[in-house]
């Protein structure tokens, strides 16, 4: 299994807290050269350590969910 923490980290947070968290960092990154919000959104997967999205969502669908609750939560704001 890849992405162990990363998928502890995301099972761990509600999709609020994960939305909230998404945000926050799409706020404060400090890259000007970034401006689309799919990008900066599959950045912030990166960062808390999902190395390979397909992967990840066929081996737990129901994380790969979660994940696209919070990805349409934050393009909605």
């Amino acid at each position: 299994m890849c992405d162990y923490w990363a998928r502890i980290k995301i099972r761990k947070r509600s999709v609020e807290e994960l939305v909230d968290l998404v945000n926050e960092t799409i706020k404060d990154a400090s890259n000007p050269v970034v401006h689309d919000r799919s990008e900066q959104i599959r950045r912030f997967w990166s960062s808390l350590g999902v190395k390979d999205m397909d992967r990840l969502c066929r081996e737990e669908p129901d994380l790969c969910e979660k994940i696209r609750d919070v990805e349409e939560q934050v393009k909605k704001k």
